[in-house]
């Protein structure tokens, strides 16, 4: 979330504690989001620390056992692969051209590094072209593993930072 996704939400909680949004913006989310102002950052978390609250499994689900984790690493299939270098390529030269100016052109250099991402998943969710056209190496080794767990008994959860991908 951005500091503005913060500022929205204390606006609901402590309507009045930051009246003006610009003059946040200016004073909390430019200075801290460049990275060149931490003090800033400090300031910020102790005007809203009363108002957060963080709990962690520990404290709430003692009864979980520990998280486990299992690292798969996944070659794309050759089809996926090549999709995925034609992009890849694409992208790697219009960041080239961008990066000599960061500060203006940051949000187009993460939205290329997302679109590349979102390719390592699924083609289609870049390109609806591709759905049903190129198999998602992801997909397949997730399906299998979920098949594996599901046949021991066991259940799981899948999450991904792209919902989208989760509906395929």
């Amino acid at each position: 979330n951005s500091l503005m996704d913060l500022l929205s939400m204390l606006s609901i909680v402590a309507p009045g504690l930051f009246p003006d949004p610009q003059r946040f913006k200016e004073f909390f989310q430019r200075p801290i989001e460049s990275g060149r102002s931490p003090e800033r950052l400090d300031a910020l978390r102790r005007r809203v620390r009363p108002l957060m609250l963080r709990r962690t499994k520990d404290l709430v689900a003692t009864d979980l056992p520990p998280k486990t984790e299992q690292v798969l690493d996944v070659s794309l299939n050759p089809q996926h692969r090549r999709i995925y270098d034609t992009h890849l390529n694409r992208e790697r030269q219009r960041v080239l051209r961008l990066v000599a100016d960061m500060d203006k052109n940051r949000i187009t250099i993460l939205q290329s590094l997302t679109t590349l991402r979102q390719l390592t998943l699924d083609a289609a969710l870049v390109d609806e072209d591709y759905a049903g056209k190129c198999r998602s190496s992801k997909i397949d080794v997730l399906v299998e593993q979920l098949r594996e767990v599901a046949a021991e008994g066991h259940r799981a959860l899948v999450f991904s930072q792209f919902t989208r991908f989760l509906s395929t």
